[in-house]
């Protein structure tokens, strides 16, 4: 099966590093690691009276935000990770 073939090509107990530049920004993923082809989901929150700037999220250093970043319910959604990833995020202050 698929799962099966993908258990094989994958290391067993591979991580990946997550980490998060956020200004006045808050992350509901609270790890630094996350497992190789799991889900990684996050949604960003402002602080108040602030709005949220488009984030950035790279994976293995290619720029994946097109696909990941969801800004009508401000989510970082990636299926499958495979590689180190990376959200920094800023809101600025509401004039």
């Amino acid at each position: 099966t698929l799962v099966n073939y993908v258990e094989e090509i994958l290391p067993d107990g591979e991580t990946y590093n997550v980490e998060q530049n956020l200004t006045n920004v808050t992350s509901s993923y609270k790890e630094s690691t996350i497992a190789a082809g799991a889900k990684l989901a996050a949604t960003l929150t402002t602080d108040s009276d602030h709005t949220i700037q488009t984030p950035t999220v790279t994976m293995n250093g290619q720029d994946v935000t097109a696909s990941a970043w969801n800004s009508t319910d401000g989510t970082v959604t990636i299926e499958s990770v495979t590689g180190d990833v990376i959200i920094t995020a800023a809101a600025t202050a509401n004039a």
